[in-house]
């Protein structure tokens, strides 16, 4: 919803998230006027566009915890969602009793929708808030875990600005690295930056897609 200005206001991201899941929408009405909260719900009803950013996601859990609903720089909302969970972690360290997938674990999908449910509930029990952005960062962690499972590899390749994250990659180490070989950036930046490096790297290399080997395949099949 909204190109860009999703990127930049937390609370659009949230309002999105949550759309179809019983909120008090008292939680928005303290961070919107009442003009642009009925346009916002208004475009997100009509809207059919999705988003497969894990920014996103972040953003929203920052404003449900009323931790950022217009960020002034890139990463702000993740950052302070990072700040937050680590006060937690610093307290009890990386333990933790659940995650907010443990109700669709064994389902095919996972949908985000879970993550902001588990949120609102852990809210509506008035749990602190250091221990639903540390259980958020352990969800993600866990969701890591599950796909691997799911898709039988051992081999995970992390890329993409959340993973500039040090909590969140340090705790997919502790959760994972006896049983996965984790690959992380290491001369480069996982960020947006070096989608253009990605590209020729993509070009010089005459990388095909899996598609394309297919259509391959079955060109040569028939002939």
């Amino acid at each position: 919803m909204a190109g860009d200005k999703t990127a930049w206001e937390p609370r659009l991201a949230a309002l999105c998230a949550v759309d179809g899941l019983s909120t008090d929408m008292r939680l928005f009405e303290r961070k919107f006027s009442t003009h642009e909260l009925h346009n916002s719900l208004a475009l997100i009803k009509f809207s059919s566009l999705r988003t497969s950013s894990a920014g996103r996601i972040f953003d929203a859990a920052a404003a449900l915890l009323d931790l950022c609903d217009v960020q002034t720089y890139e990463g702000e909302a993740a950052l302070y969602l990072q700040t937050l969970a680590e006060s937690y972690v610093g307290q009890c360290g990386f333990a933790m009793d659940s995650s907010y997938f443990d109700k669709c674990s064994h389902a095919p999908s996972r949908p985000a929708k879970a993550l902001m449910q588990g949120i609102l509930d852990d809210l509506a029990r008035g749990k602190p808030k250091n221990y639903i952005a540390a259980k958020f960062h352990f969800s993600l962690v866990r969701l890591i875990g599950l796909t691997a499972a799911d898709m039988k590899v051992r081999n995970i390749c992390f890329s993409g600005g959340v993973f500039q994250n040090a909590l969140l990659t340090d705790w997919i180490r502790h959760e994972h690295a006896a049983k996965h070989q984790l690959f992380f950036h290491a001369a480069l930046s996982p960020n947006d930056e070096n989608i253009s490096f990605g590209q020729v790297a993509f070009y010089e290399n005459k990388i095909r897609s899996v598609h394309e080997k297919e259509e391959n395949m079955k060109s040569m099949n028939s002939n």
